[in-house]
């Protein structure tokens, strides 16, 4: 009997933590809109980065929220630099990876925070290089 009650409380409690952990990925909440944006959804960009805007408005150190922005600010940056205008796509550039960075000072250990960002910078990377090759 006692096995049993110590065996429902055990899997209550690992339901409980499951639950909590899900409902407290930030990532859950942005991913689907930001990946979205960057494939030229702009409504769903702009969406993304009001969520991560009134995240920040709220705690300014949650290093999830401010990995995201700086990734939105950095495709903005990409968005200026198409157009033209390359002091407001640097101002952009240095801002982005400015709020990464941030973002992982306040939480280096935080996949959560190095996925976003190495993921960003990757893609950068690659676009970078491909736009050099077909030079």
């Amino acid at each position: 009997m006692k096995t049993k009650a110590m065996t429902s409380i055990l899997a209550l409690a690992v339901v409980t933590v499951t639950v909590a952990l899900a409902q407290e990925r930030f990532d859950m909440l942005v991913r689907q809109d930001f990946f979205a944006g960057f494939n030229g959804n702009r409504e769903a960009l702009e969406r993304g980065m009001k969520i991560t805007e009134d995240t920040l408005a709220k705690d300014p150190n949650h290093a999830e929220a401010r990995v995201w922005h700086g990734s939105g600010i950095l495709y903005l940056s990409g968005q200026a630099f198409q157009k033209g205008d390359q002091q407001n796509g640097m101002k952009l550039w240095r801002q982005g990876l400015d709020e990464m960075e941030q973002a992982v000072r306040l939480a280096p250990n935080n996949v959560a925070v190095l996925i976003p960002r190495g993921a960003t910078l990757i893609h950068i990377l690659e676009r970078l290089c491909r736009r050099q090759h077909d030079r």
